[in-house]
């Protein structure tokens, strides 16, 4: 495996803050193809197992705002304030509604 490219990546977690790291794609040095035709990628597994694809939010910031939704009944103005007091992490209502959404 090659490097295909390597990408800067910021995600948000409780438990952590924010987090910053490089994410590193291979792609099959001798040219492999996928059933489909496609060339075969690998992409960091770990990664997967901490977010959500196309998120920037781990999924204890899902499950906290999910808990603080629904059980809970707070309105999203009030996770967002609860958010940013508590643990620092600055998330629009519309994100909110995403994460509640998931």
């Amino acid at each position: 495996m090659h490097v295909r490219k390597t990408r800067p990546k910021k995600i948000k977690t409780l438990g952590h803050g924010d987090l910053g790291m490089r994410v590193t794609t291979l792609i099959c040095k001798n040219g492999c193809k996928n059933i489909d035709g496609s060339p075969v990628i690998k992409n960091p597994e770990i990664l997967s197992d901490i977010i959500a694809p196309e998120t920037n939010y781990a999924y204890d910031v899902e499950v906290f705002v999910g808990i603080e939704r629904f059980l809970n009944n707070l309105q999203r103005e009030e996770i967002k304030k609860k958010l940013k007091k508590k643990y620092g992490i600055a998330a629009s209502v519309s994100e909110i509604s995403v994460l509640a959404r998931r």
